[in-house]
């Protein structure tokens, strides 16, 4: 089985800055970005819309990566992996669920992940949101991303995934040193 870290969490909550710096602490690993964060900003897209083609390329695109993940000779350290995707879709467009969970299910037969899920208070979300998108509804916005986090959390138990849960509020550095005291036993 191929162990990978994955991070999942809501947007802004600091997974590409954790992930990027984990890298520095687990020997031969190699950082994969998000897939879906990647599409969002080569096309017109509304957090709160249900977009089905989007949902569906995300995975395809998810499967194509997960070639590259199994080839990696170190750990990969993956930035939200189908757990994260799903736990999005799930939200927009449910009926694709049995689709994905099939996926997921066969996947899980060759990966192991640990995942890590990042976790952020209201007032953190609000103002890092600010800066990457543009919100008319932060309420709206903050209760989507409040389900993501609900999903994320039953789909771990779903899969039965281990994970860990970060706080990444103000200090990066404590974030990060939970963080990689979790991934060195996770990954013996």
């Amino acid at each position: 089985m191929k162990k990978l870290i994955v991070f999942n969490g809501v947007s802004s909550s600091g997974k590409t800055t954790l992930a990027s710096r984990l890298i520095e602490y687990v020997e031969g690993s190699k950082f994969f970005e998000e897939i879906g964060g990647t599409l969002r900003k080569s096309v017109a897209y509304n957090v709160l819309e249900p977009i089905k083609n989007f949902d569906i390329e995300v995975m395809k695109r998810e499967l194509i990566r997960d070639v590259e993940i199994m080839k990696c000779d170190g750990i990969p350290i993956v930035e939200t992996w189908h757990i994260g995707n799903i736990a999005y879709m799930l939200s927009r467009n449910p009926t694709l669920f049995p689709i994905y969970a099939r996926i997921l299910t066969y996947k899980l037969r060759f990966f192991e992940p640990f995942a890590i899920l990042v976790r952020i208070n209201s007032e953190t979300f609000r103002n890092r949101i600010k800066e990457k998108l543009e919100v008319k509804n932060i309420a709206d916005v903050e209760n989507f991303y409040k389900a993501i986090f609900r999903n994320t959390c039953g789909l771990y138990s779903f899969f039965k995934i281990n994970y860990m849960v970060v706080n990444n509020n103000e200090d990066v550095s404590k974030s990060l040193a939970e963080i990689i005291d979790a991934v060195k036993i996770a990954i013996r």
